[in-house]
């Protein structure tokens, strides 16, 4: 079912151009025709609707209605950076929200509505992107027989050594507790080095400079390391795992109360209410869901 057809190509595109809906046959290309002839001819937003149940190709025919949409602003003269960072948006939309299911190896857990704004001359001059309903859960418990989100192996499995080893992840997906919980860590086919590198390409490609992609990458980390911090203690929980240094160097803040106590505000004071491991272990958690 994931086998590619020789039906997606700038030829293919040429066919639908300036063709009504039914001038040429069915396809994807010919909705993002008719949306885009509306738009122009009408002076009215255009909405396409993807929909389907897991595994349909939602994912790949949002990816076509970008490429034909951004296909057609070029060719009619519009800017190619802009066009070329809305298409680089989904590498970056996929790593952070996609994972393998049981049924779909590269499933989006979570919903997306994209905003394209053209000119009267059809030229792409702006896009918006929100995402809801994120499977957070999935970050701390992953199913067995399927995975965590994607980001997390593109850096553990596929970055580079160097990168690895400032982020602490040399102990490879099986080191991790969050990655772990699952047998399943590897998808034929999917190379996550070379997924690595399209994410830090689409990256910078859609404006995140080199500061920031830093950060983003120690945040991933940081959720990982977060997952191996473990509790002991009834009353008062201590931290009784050896990576809280490790976590806090990633933060760039210090963990070692924070993970363990709750602040409770009573009249103008606040009071630091120490947490059982139990309630540690859930704060823990919830943090690395936000």
């Amino acid at each position: 079912p994931f086998e590619e057809l020789p039906i997606y190509s700038e030829a293919r595109m040429a066919q639908h151009r300036d063709k009504s809906l039914g001038g040429a046959p069915p396809h994807v290309y010919g909705i993002a025709e008719a949306a885009f002839q509306r738009l122009i001819k009408t002076k009215c937003s255009q909405s396409i609707v993807v929909s389907g149940e897991s595994g349909a190709g939602k994912t790949e025919t949002n990816k076509h209605l970008m490429q034909y949409l951004a296909w057609r602003s070029r060719s009619s003269g519009g800017v190619e950076a802009l066009a070329e960072a809305i298409l680089q948006s989904n590498p970056v939309l996929e790593a952070f929200g996609n994972a393998k299911t049981s049924r779909n190896n590269n499933s989006s857990r979570f919903g997306k509505f994209i905003k394209i704004q053209l000119d009267a001359k059809g030229n792409i001059v702006g896009a918006r992107i929100s995402q809801y309903l994120l499977e957070k859960s999935r970050i701390v418990r992953p199913a067995e027989g399927e995975r965590n989100y994607h980001s997390f192996y593109h850096l553990v499995a596929g970055a580079p050594a160097s990168v690895r080893a400032a982020l602490s992840l040399t102990d490879g997906v099986a080191g991790f507790h969050y990655l772990r919980q699952s047998s399943v860590s590897a998808i034929a086919g999917m190379d996550d080095a070379a997924y690595y590198s399209e994410l830090t390409g689409a990256l910078e490609k859609c404006g995140i400079d080199a500061p920031s992609r830093d950060a983003l990458l120690s945040i991933v980390a940081a959720v990982l390391h977060a997952g191996n911090v473990t509790f002991a203690g009834e009353d008062a929980a201590t931290i009784s795992s050896d990576n809280s240094a490790t976590l806090a160097a990633l933060l760039g803040c210090d963990v070692s109360q924070c993970l363990v106590t709750r602040s409770m505000k009573v009249g103008m004071e606040k009071t630091m209410v120490p947490l059982t491991a139990e309630k540690a272990a859930h704060a823990r958690d919830a943090l690395a869901k936000a």
